[in-house]
């Protein structure tokens, strides 16, 4: 079915609706899946044509409407994808190498206007149910563990304890009475979350069907089981990800040197030197910097109130580590619960609350303004004090947007078009706009306006309800607003916005700072003259953004509501969008360049050889990606380009750009082009398919992470031509490294080095083979000296046989001499930094010296001359050693051809700060290895044996609610930010998810 106009999509939903009538059973399970497929395809692809997507909106009546046609399908591909793979497996003479079923157009999707979704169903739940007495009938099937937790039941021998996951688990005797059985329980609210998620992921299409569409209804319907284990496993890891991983971004905004941290540290300070001395001062979550500098400089007697297990114990470190462990700053950990226990009767001393707990990228997503409004509520409960007296800061949150375009619809002079459709439209949520040197720069089209205002020191934000839950309960509330956000003069007219520029702003009283700005992705939408309208929505943990059509106007004159509009951008119906290098490898002009140019030289080179002016030499890019190399060779003349990738949809988005460049005549149209799915060192091709030269980019930020060595020697040896075991570009790679001092900076003088257990530069073992990818030429590689002079370490011709290739990269001692301001000055060496030089082949006569692609940082080039890279550096750890300068430090080098190991001999200056940093590490790395395991034998556990099964439905269930909880992970008690948010979705929707799918 060609997917055009009004005629294909009356047939697309006619038959949509036709399979939806076939009864339970009827036709064959394979060839309805390969139809399902093929009718997904058409609304799913990167090439979709927006006259068709515009036709089948209409066709459908609306765009909730054409969601549930979508739904339907997907829901009958799962069922057939079941019985067509055990169909499969019984029938006699099935093949084994028959291919296993691809799952990715079965997954769930993402459309931008989920996040409200989320967040309406926890909300309409919340309200639907009180929260202190639950149904009779939501009781009648638990077990002990919830039991105890409903009811507050401990009779029967139950022994209650927690896990690491600060989860409460039971022990109960079992039925033989041989033992203790453990069951898991977590809070009341999580059977909010549960019944929310499966809500989430209901429509009435699929739900009321006769044949028991619905998974969750089903489900339930079969089982009688109210509440699915799934699920609760799904938030228990997720929680146990937010421990592990929050503590890595407040590493990060600290290495940063988020201006916040210090603005609200000095504003608590210049706010107590007017009270008396000795003041309580409570400060919610943060790195600590309030609350050592209120102690110190104003002798004010401080709580830190962190709920997470190891940003509390941090916080301790960072409390002793400035001298304040004597009790004029205590951490408290856990709920409110335990809050009030730690406090008691000292709740009355408590004058001003310091919130630092808030994040760099999204403001909320650590669950601070709960915090906030919890202890209010608990103040004003215990101590009856007048809300005058309780002072706040900051005392106000000011949230302000503009729309953007960050797209990128041309690379090189090519029509990137199709890729600017689908990428980064996906993304759930804020990130902190980039700074890196081949960063998105987005263009401002519209007027920057306020969206929200949120008043931290008023007692009126507490709601009735709210005020008497414990602090980690979903929201009952979602605040939103509807913007109409005038155009900058001079913006070209058509021009389109595809992101929300975030701005943070907020006040201590008189004055007003700005502490950040973020970036939100939309569906590109048009900003015309007399403004665009965006959708601004946030709760307590989470800001986002629709864009839509016209409002309607209500009775004062102000916008009150929007209709509903189908992003008619690309494909409407999109998988949650991860991987954000892509944008920024795009406009690496350095790279790019040296790409063409290498590809131009062979070219001309082998047109010399065979003695030809026309198009001549088939070129082979493993892992093709977009296609943007094999554009490359065509551009520079060659015959044929064969790409290698093993993502589908990064076949499928090569295709559609080839096909966008030909008709704009881009590409010369006497040329082949073609794209293999497959790992390429599982492919071995026939002499009279292989290719005259090898293009490959599988660096990484070390050089070699990404196997491009191995992929190479297998290129030699299967897949290139006869005699064309040298044509590859680049020839030759140099690895390059020098010694580092890097460390966490100071921020308002206080020592915050216990977080360098959790970032990057300072967590990477060299002795193991780990590297943090760190920009050295940004801010976020805190503060960091080189003490070293830049040595070589590897040169390698990929040109050579594969023992010469071997023989080139085997280990090696690596002298450094050591260098500072002055000679024999004491300096420390804790970390080792390397990068790549990517050398074409030699010039020939004539010629100009080829380029050299290289990631050193720009301020060790020579002359501080050239532009930086979207590769970073690759830095480990080191030591700690303590050295002089003029020393000379020798570190054995040993490689594998992919991973890059440093390792010494000499002794480490082992101090109390590194033994701290140490062992914190060890605890996280033994909570993080702990958390994966459990995940292992439960949820994960759970998906593979569906997997294995071919349980379609189930692992649509589970991947729905993990993007569900990825989505607005705060309302389900997970907090830590975006990188947390990532993490989860990753776990489910890591592979083929480059593009936005």
């Amino acid at each position: 079915m060609a997917s055009g106009g009004t005629e294909d999509a009356a047939r697309w939903l006619r038959r949509v609706d036709e399979l939806a009538l076939l009864e339970d059973g009827e036709g064959d399970p394979r060839e309805l899946l390969e139809e399902e497929i093929g009718l997904l395809r058409l609304v799913h692809s990167e090439d979709v044509e927006t006259d068709f997507l515009r036709r089948l909106w209409e066709a459908s009546g609306s765009w909730e409407a054409l969601r549930q046609k979508e739904a339907t399908l997907r829901a009958l591909a799962n069922e057939h994808a079941a019985a067509a793979h055990w169909v499969r497996g019984k029938q006699a003479g099935a093949s084994d190498s028959e291919p296993v079923l691809n799952w990715e157009l079965l997954r769930p999707v993402y459309v931008p206007e989920l996040p409200t979704e989320v967040a309406t169903a926890v909300m309409n739940k919340l309200k639907q149910q009180d929260t202190e007495s639950l149904k009779e009938d939501e009781t009648t099937s638990v077990n002990d563990a919830e039991k105890y937790v409903l009811e507050k039941d401990d009779n029967g021998g139950v022994n209650l304890f927690l896990d690491p996951n600060n989860n409460l688990l039971t022990m109960t005797q079992q039925e033989s009475g041989t033992g203790l059985a453990p069951v898991t329980a977590t809070s009341p609210a999580d059977i909010q979350c549960a019944s929310a998620l499966y809500k989430v992921c209901c429509n009435k299409s699929i739900c009321e069907h006769p044949r028991s569409l619905c998974w969750h209804c089903w489900r339930q319907q079969e089982t009688q089981e109210t509440h699915l284990q799934e699920f609760r496993d799904l938030l228990s890891y997720a929680r146990t990800v937010a421990e592990t991983a929050a503590p890595l971004q407040r590493a990060a905004e600290t290495a940063l040197r988020w201006p916040f941290l210090e603005d609200i540290a000095s504003a608590t300070v210049t706010r107590l030197e007017k009270l008396p001395a000795g003041t309580g001062v409570l400060v919610l979550g943060g790195v600590g910097v309030t609350a050592i500098r209120a102690a110190k400089e104003c002798a004010a007697k401080v709580w830190i109130w962190e709920p997470q297990r190891f940003l509390a114990t941090t916080a301790r470190a960072v409390v002793a580590a400035n001298g304040t462990g004597n009790g004029s700053v205590e951490v408290i950990q856990g709920d409110l619960a335990a809050l009030e226990a730690s406090l008691g009767s000292r709740l009355g001393d408590i004058a001003l609350i310091a919130v630092e707990g808030l994040e760099m990228d999204g403001l909320l997503g650590f669950g601070a303004l709960k915090q906030l409004r919890a202890a209010q509520a608990l103040l004003r409960r215990s101590v009856k004090q007048p809300s005058t007296q309780l002072q706040v800061l900051p005392t106000s949150l000011s949230i302000s947007v503009r729309l953007a375009d960050a797209r990128v619809t041309k690379v090189s002079e090519f029509d990137f078009s199709a890729f600017a459709r689908v990428s980064k439209a996906f993304a759930p949520f804020l990130s902190a706009v980039a700074t890196n040197a081949t960063s998105a720069v987005p263009v401002a089209l519209t007027d920057e306006v306020e969206a929200f205002q949120i008043q931290l020191e008023a007692w009126e934000d507490v709601s009735s309800t709210s005020a008497g839950r414990a602090w980690d309960w979903p929201d009952d509330e979602i605040e939103k607003r509807i913007l109409r956000l005038p155009s900058i003069a001079g913006i070209a007219a058509g021009s389109m916005a595809s992101s929300v520029l975030v701005g943070f702003n907020g006040s201590f009283g008189d004055d007003s700072k700005r502490w950040g700005e973020s970036i939100f992705y939309v569906p590109p939408i048009a900003t015309p003259a007399d403004g665009a309208v965006l959708r601004c929505f946030r709760n307590s943990a989470k800001i986002w953004f629709e864009v839509g059509s016209e409002p309607t106007t209500g009775e004062a004159g102000g916008l009150t509501q929007a209709c509903g509009q189908m992003p008619l951008h690309g494909p409407p119906f999109g998988h949650a969008f991860l991987q954000e290098w892509y944008l920024d490898m795009y406009r690496d002009v350095d790279r790019n360049d040296f790409y063409e140019e290498g590809l131009r030289r062979w070219v001309k080179k082998h047109r010399k050889e065979k003695g030809v002016s026309e198009t001549c030499g088939r070129v082979m890019d493993i892992g093709s990606g977009t296609g943007l190399l094999l554009f490359f060779a065509l551009r520079a003349g060659a015959a044929q380009s064969v790409g290698v990738e093993v993502a589908p949809n990064l076949k499928r988005m090569s295709e559609a750009l080839y096909q966008a460049n030909m008709r704009a005549g881009n590409i010369p149209k006497d040329v082949d082009f073609k794209v293999i799915h497959n790992d390429a060192l599982r492919l071995n091709l026939p002499e009279e398919e292989r290719p005259d030269c090898l293009v490959t980019e599988m660096m990484d930020g070390s050089g070699l992470g990404e196997n491009m060595v191995h992929v190479i020697l297998h290129a030699k040896a299967k897949l290139l031509a006869s005699g064309a075991e040298t044509q590859i570009v680049p020839r030759r790679l140099v690895i390059k490294g020098a010694l580092l001092h890097i460390r966490l900076p100071c921020i308002g003088g206080v020592d915050l080095s216990p977080f360098e257990a959790f970032w990057g530069p300072t967590r990477a073992l060299g002795c193991e083979g780990e590297f943090a990818n760190v920009d050295l030429d940004n801010p976020e590689a805190g503060a960091c000296d080189v003490v070293s002079e830049v040595v070589q370490v590897w040169d390698v011709d990929f040109a050579q046989s594969a023992e010469g290739i071997a023989e080139a990269l085997r280990s090696r001692m690596v002298d450094f001499p050591l260098t500072a301001q002055q000679q024999g000055q004491p300096l420390t060496v804790n970390a080792v930094a390397w990068w790549f030089e990517a050398h074409l082949d030699d010039a020939e006569d004539g010629d100009e010296p080829p380029p050299v692609l290289t990631n050193v940082p720009k301020f060790l080039r020579k002359g501080n001359t050239g532009g930086g890279t979207h590769w970073h550096q690759a830095v480990s750890v080191l030591g700690p050693f303590e050295r002089k300068s003029g020393e000379t430090l020798s570190i054995k080098a040993h490689t594998d051809g992919k991973k890059i190991t440093w390792t010494s001999k000499d002794e480490i200056a082992f101090t109390d700060a590194v033994k701290t940093t140490d062992e914190l590490r060890e605890a996280w790395l033994d909570a993080a290895r702990k958390g994966e395991e459990q995940a292992q034998r439960t949820v994960w556990q759970r998906q593979r044996l569906a997997e294995d099964v071919s349980d379609a439905p189930r692992i649509a269930a589970l991947q729905a609610a993990a993007m569900h909880v990825g989505t607005q992970p705060g309302l389900f008690g997970v907090f830590g930010g975006a990188s947390v948010a990532s993490h989860i979705l990753k776990e489910w929707f890591g592979a083929g998810c480059s593009a936005g799918f």
